[in-house]
Formats: structure tokens, C-alpha cells, sequence
């Protein structure tokens, strides 16, 4: 739970020490561990640990669809400069490649939405 909330922290922060992507990755990463603990949770109030799986879930869901348009968005921009080098024309690789960027923009949109909602229960220690 703390890896995940100084993932999401890092996010909310802007560090620029990490690009964004990848710290939207690291997230997402943290989210997927986060989830699988909840749902092997025991000492952990049962209603709890399912809130804390769906909303890791969720978030790990979002920031997958953020993690494909950076993949998406690095094979294209490769392709429109092998296009370019052959004369041909980029200007579809450029659009593909906005399109992409809208769908990152909505990703972390939606992510910081989810992130408010984001259950922070208390541990046992």
C-alpha cells in the first residue's frame, strides 16, 4: 500500500526527476502488486481488502490503456521518421500519433480521478 501511495504521490507531485510516463508506469506496476495482496489479505476486514483490490484494479486498468498509448505513441513516431527517410508522406503517422496523445490525456485524467477515490486503510501493524 505505501510503494503504491508514494508511486501515486511522485505522480501528483510532477517530480521532474522521473519523466511521466514512467512514472505513471511505476503506478501502475504498484497498483497490480497492491491488488493481488488485497486479495490474499486476511488479517484485513474482508469488505476492506475488496475495496482496496477493485480500486487498485481500476487504477492499474487505466494507467495500461496511459502504458499502450506510449507504446503506440514510440512505434509511431519510429515509422513516420522510416516514412519520411523514403519520401513518403507522415502526415496519417501524425495523426495516429495525436490520437494517441488524446488517449494518454484521458488516461491520466480519469487516473487522478481515480486516485482521489483511492481507499487508504489503516494496517494492522
Amino acid at each position: 500500500m505505501e510503494a503504491t501511495a508514494r508511486a501515486g504521490a511522485r505522480v501528483e507531485e510532477g517530480s521532474h526527476r522521473v519523466p511521466r510516463d514512467l512514472a505513471l508506469h511505476e503506478v501502475r506496476k504498484s497498483a497490480k502488486q497492491l491488488r493481488y495482496a488485497a486479495d490474499a489479505a486476511g488479517p484485513m476486514d474482508r469488505k476492506a481488502a475488496l475495496r482496496l483490490a477493485v480500486a487498485a484494479e481500476e487504477v492499474q486498468t487505466i494507467l495500461g490503456e496511459h502504458q499502450a498509448s506510449v507504446v503506440a505513441r514510440t512505434h509511431l513516431l519510429r515509422w513516420a521518421t522510416e516514412a519520411e527517410l523514403r519520401g513518403e508522406n507522415t502526415f496519417s503517422y501524425g495523426r495516429l500519433h495525436a490520437l494517441q496523445e488524446g488517449a494518454a490525456h484521458d488516461a491520466e485524467a480519469r487516473f487522478r480521478q481515480a486516485w482521489r477515490r483511492f481507499p487508504r486503510p489503516a494496517l494492522k501493524k
